[in-house]
């Protein structure tokens, strides 16, 4: 009906008044406005939230210009006004003097209002509190501060010299943080990295961090010119921009500005942004080409000797791969595993061992790899005498003096009594023996006669 609609056209006119007349507004095409609550980062007290809580507080700041007007400007100026060589936050006058008189009231009365705020028991924890009035010594120079409860903008100061690191070691952590962020954007929706990387810059240029331009910006760049040609076209003239190459964070928050626009370009023509990561998902980057040259380099420099792996490329000794030996062998080839006495010790007790590497060296090797030593005049074995067992030959063998080989020993003799003669001894069959027999008797008997 025209009465309702006659009532929420000035409730809309008295919202737009109280709540936005103070920012230059004067008029509310909808509702009360949605204004954020007061609130403490969840990590604070452990001193890893301090920038968040002030990203935090400067959200509740907006559309409080009605409330907290006297003191928004220092409240802002108290999160972002920073000393880099004394490691304060800029910290406003508790003497009301140095206000202007018609504000000093005003002033007196938001700072309590604030203040009990800040302390709200639903907020603050009685530990916090205690913290947050107790006296500290700030700042490199070690000055002592003690905030009151009804001084709001105090106990901000102090929050945030407590909890916002602004040391060194913490601006050279942030340093190497921004330089790993290019690797964000290598594929996938590049807004929640860009989101990530402006908080970052913000938070270097509160601090002052000494950023390098071709640590940070330029691996940024060429990272992006791979996503899309309009990278490519808008970032080129910022691989030399900076004046000082060593302190350009001011530059770098122009570069992701000028990102922000490509980004937003980019989305209005419709851009599909996982594209690149399909079409590249059997290819490998970078840091996976380089890791895989480095195993390369160190596979080619392993040691040659995979029998023995404690003998080296070039060298001329080897060690007894025997348990609990560990004998040097010199000279050495490929191939010996055993020193001179573990491999008489191997002979002699004709059992099989078992090598460190877990292969089985047999008494037969052992024959022949003594055997090598001793041709090779290796002056441990040279004296060395390996006793055979002669076998009785059977009557009516016959001996075969037909060379042999084994493939199985090196360089293809077999030299183990123990499982082979020299010569290979034939036998026959009974009734070939009692002719053998026959014709030797009588080719003996022609020559008695004779």
């Amino acid at each position: 009906s025209t009465v309702t609609k006659e009532r929420e056209h000035i409730e809309l006119q008295l919202q737009s008044y109280f709540d936005h007349f103070a920012q230059g507004a004067s008029r509310s095409e909808t509702a009360k406005p949605n204004r954020e609550p007061l609130r403490f980062a969840a990590d604070l007290e452990l001193g890893k939230a301090g920038y968040k809580q002030i990203q935090l507080m400067d959200a509740f700041m907006l559309g409080r210009g009605n409330e907290l007007w006297a003191l928004i400007p220092d409240i802002l100026r108290i999160g972002h006004d920073i000393d880099p060589v004394s490691f304060m936050h800029w910290k406003p006058s508790t003497d009301e003097s140095d206000y202007p008189e018609s504000i000093r009231r005003y002033r007196r009365e938001q700072n309590k209002s604030f203040a009990q705020k800040l302390l709200n028991p639903n907020l603050c924890s009685q530990g916090l509190r205690a913290r947050l009035l107790a006296t500290h010594k700030h700042g490199a120079n070690k000055i002592e501060v003690k905030a009151s409860e009804d001084d709001g903008t105090a106990i901000y100061w102090v929050l945030c010299q407590l909890f916002h690191p602004i040391s060194r070691e913490y601006r050279r952590t942030l340093e190497a943080d921004l330089a790993k962020m290019h690797t964000q954007f290598r594929s996938g929706n590049p807004k929640p990295a860009l989101d990530l990387l402006r908080c970052k810059v913000q938070e270097a240029l509160d601090v002052a961090a000494r950023i390098k331009w071709d640590v940070v910006a330029i691996p940024l760049i060429n990272t992006l010119e791979t996503r899309d040609p309009k990278f490519a076209v808008a970032l080129g003239d910022y691989r030399d921009k900076p004046i000082d190459p060593d302190d350009s964070c001011v530059e770098l928050d122009q570069l992701v500005s000028t990102v922000k626009e490509v980004i937003d370009q980019c989305d209005e023509a419709r851009k599909d942004w996982e594209e690149r990561a399909a079409r590249n998902a059997g290819k490998k980057d970078d840091y996976t080409s380089s890791l895989e040259r480095r195993i390369k380099a160190l596979e080619a420099s392993k040691p040659t000797n995979t029998t023995n792996p404690k003998g080296l490329r070039g060298q001329e000794t080897g060690t007894c791969m025997k348990p609990k030996c560990g004998r040097v062998i010199k000279p050495w080839k490929p191939g010996w595993k055993l020193c001179s006495t573990c491999l008489l010790k191997t002979i002699e007790g004709k059992v099989p061992i078992t090598l460190t590497d877990g292969t089985t060296w047999t008494p037969h090797q052992a024959r022949c790899s003594l055997g090598e030593m001793k041709a090779l005049k290796v002056a441990a074995v040279k004296k060395v005498k390996i006793g055979k067992k002669a076998k009785k030959q059977p009557k009516g063998a016959r001996i075969s003096k037909r060379p042999h080989s084994d493939t199985e020993t090196p360089g293809g003799e077999d030299v183990d009594a123990e499982e082979e003669a020299e010569q290979r001894i034939v036998r026959f069959s009974a009734g070939t023996e009692r002719l053998y027999d026959e014709l030797q008797r009588a080719s003996t008997g022609k020559r008695a006669k004779k």
